[in-house]
């Protein structure tokens, strides 16, 4: 505390440090803050605005390491699912925010001495200068502070999904635990084994659902069977003190398209949909940065739930089917090559209603294509990168379309057969030569009559 003798030149007895709690906005948290040897500086209790305040030595060393615990999330109405935490490493000269993000960082540098958060972690949606281990600087605009709110929420969602699904699968992980493993496992090379591979498969691909309800403006809290959307933008005046803005009217990212992206292929990779492919194609279409009407007017489809709802089941329950969508979802990066197809038509022409032909396709770098482009049903909807096919007798002219999806990228190619109809296989009869017509007799001159015959003799 400082001196209340407007004479004392003696520095501060205490710092002041100030901050938020988020999970969604986190009320009645306990907050402890402690030095790098574990002892205890200062405790404080989070207000109804999810802030807490706490005065420490002056002389104190960092880094410090801030933990949060119970409490009550206003977004759900029950104390979060896990712990929230944060590392200083110097004096802020700001409020300090402790969310998800603050807590995944932390667990990756301790776990593997690396202070970058992993990619992963960068793609809720939120400037990857956010996700640091120094806890999260506080928003500058509403903007900011939704997209904060959003994210921070859409983990804690998917990490209470997560727990929810591998409890029911028989594989009791605790929420913190999942937190943990998921900061330690960001790529292919460092994922660990058994149940723990599980869990992060379960994590990625229920973020991969929740991450869509988010784009869409439809966040449920599956628990509570509530949309957060009002309860998220609310808090964006009480606890950051912005004006109402709508989550509507939030851009989407780049990082939280490229999350979309990456979880929905690897979707497709392992459970092969129409409705799933469909929706990667119009994600990887579309600009980045705008508010995408198309995609914030409408909840997922009934098809859509179903297919996801599928492969959460599997990847919970499945140890292959888990390691399939984790095997895809590492390898959807900007420097994998975009996929190469073949595909060949043999004959290329035919002859109407007599001929057949094979189409034979195979696409390198792929999981799985889209096979469109005419009526016939076996060349149609979703299927592997490779195949080959019999079409005929045909009668018409037809094109095959096939869009492949790889880690890379989206690649198209498309043959024609073509039909020679009956009428030009025929060759037409050759004319006969006209006979010289004969010259007609002139009516007006007597006919000669002709000479009687001799009769025949008697026998």
């Amino acid at each position: 505390m400082e001196s209340d003798d407007p004479g004392d030149t003696s520095p501060p007895a205490t710092v002041a440090l100030s901050g938020i709690v988020l999970d969604g906005p986190v009320i009645g948290a306990e907050v402890l803050i402690r030095n790098a040897d574990g002892t205890l500086l200062a405790e404080a209790i989070t207000d109804d605005t999810a802030r807490f305040s706490a005065d420490l030595p002056a002389d104190v060393r960092y880094p410090l390491v801030i933990t949060a615990t119970g409490g009550m999330n206003l977004t759900t109405g029950f104390p979060p699912a896990f712990g929230l935490r944060a590392q200083l490493d110097s004096e802020p000269g700001h409020d300090v925010v402790l969310s998800p993000f603050s807590t995944l960082a932390l667990a990756r540098e301790q776990c593997a001495g690396d202070e970058s958060a992993p990619a992963a972690l960068q793609l809720f949606g939120l400037d990857p200068t956010w996700v640091t281990t120094g806890a999260t600087t506080p928003p500058a605009n509403a903007e900011g502070a939704l997209s904060l709110l959003l994210a921070a929420e859409t983990v804690a969602e998917a990490l209470r999904r997560a727990g929810s699904a591998l409890a029911l699968a028989g594989r009791t992980i605790s929420a913190d635990e999942i937190l943990t493993t998921v900061a330690c496992a960001p790529d292919a090379t460092a994922l660990p084994s058994g149940n723990y591979q599980i869990a992060v498969a379960t994590f990625h691909a229920h973020a991969t659902k929740v991450l869509l309800e988010a784009a869409s403006g439809q966040l449920t809290l599956a628990e509570q069977a509530i949309w957060a959307g009002p309860i998220l933008e609310g808090a964006l005046i009480s606890v950051f003190g912005f004006q109402q803005l709508a989550i509507d009217d939030l851009p989407l990212s780049n990082a939280l398209l490229e999350q979309l992206l990456r979880g929905l292929y690897a979707a497709v990779a392992v459970a092969p949909t129409l409705e799933l492919f469909d929706l990667y194609l119009q994600l990887y279409n579309w600009p980045t940065n705008t508010t995408r009407p198309e995609l914030r007017g409408a909840s997922p489809s009934f098809e859509i739930n179903a297919a996801m709802n599928a492969l959460l089941d599997g990847v919970s329950n499945d140890p292959y089917v888990a390691g399939e969508f984790l095997d895809a979802l590492f390898n959807h990066t900007p420097d994998a090559p975009p996929p190469d197809i073949l595909l060949i038509a043999d004959p290329q022409e035919v002859e109407a209603q007599t001929e057949s032909t094979t189409v034979e396709y195979a696409a390198k770098n792929a999981s799985a294509c889209l096979r469109r482009g005419n009526t016939f049903e076996e060349w149609s909807g979703v299927s592997g990168p490779s195949g080959s096919l019999i079409f005929g007798p045909l009668e018409q002219t037809l094109d095959f379309d096939l869009q492949c999806a790889g880690a890379g990228g989206i690649a198209e190619h498309s043959v024609r057969v073509t039909v020679i109809p009956l009428q030009d296989l025929t060759e037409p009869p050759e004319p006969s030569e006209p006979s010289e017509p004969s010259e007609p007799s002139d009516p007006s001159e007597p006919s000669e009559p002709s000479e009687p015959s001799e009769p025949s003799e008697p026998s």
